[in-house]
């Protein structure tokens, strides 16, 4: 999997943020780091969520991963566009959430929704998946990993990391 692209809206502490992966290419590993509070963990969320319907440490829910910037009037999104096998893939996923009503005033409750689409090398979109369980099978083959190991892989370096240096994984 190459990530290329994640878009955070009223996520965590992003209110709309996107980031950028492709200007990283050249490098084959890179590290995302930074000083405690300063959002590394959301990424990850980030990911975690749009891939797996969860959070990285399966501690905090999509809902409670509302921003406490957001309007409300804006919905909480993540969305994460990735490659492999030369194709690419971009996962849309919104929490349950309270939304403004389209006719009269207040709000009514938006349940979690996931799609995914499909992309050829020649960026023609080939397939596009609404249903949440659908969407879940869909990544859990393509990855080729649950969510625990996909933390595991991916967090496990984060997770280690102390004072800016990298430290050996306990044991």
């Amino acid at each position: 999997m190459q990530p290329i692209r994640l878009e955070l809206e009223n996520f965590g502490p992003y209110e709309a943020t996107e980031i950028d992966f492709s200007m990283y290419y050249a490098h084959t590993l890179f590290l995302i780091s930074g000083k405690t509070g300063s959002g590394k963990t959301t990424i990850f969320d980030g990911m975690m969520y749009a891939l797996y319907g969860k959070t990285s440490g399966g501690l905090r829910e999509g809902k409670e991963m509302r921003s406490n910037f957001a309007d409300s009037g804006n919905k909480t999104k993540v969305t994460f566009e990735f490659k492999q096998d030369n194709q690419t893939y971009v996962i849309e996923r919104e929490p349950e959430q309270l939304v403004k009503k389209v006719s009269g005033e207040g709000f009514r409750e938006q349940k979690n929704s996931a799609r995914l689409t499909v992309f050829d090398s020649e960026k023609n979109e080939i397939n596009q998946i609404i249903k949440i369980s659908e969407v879940d099978k869909y990544i859990a083959n393509l990855v080729g990993l649950n969510r625990e190991q996909f933390s595991q892989i991916v967090m496990l370096p984060h997770e280690t990391q102390r004072d800016g240096l990298r430290a050996p994984a306990p044991r």
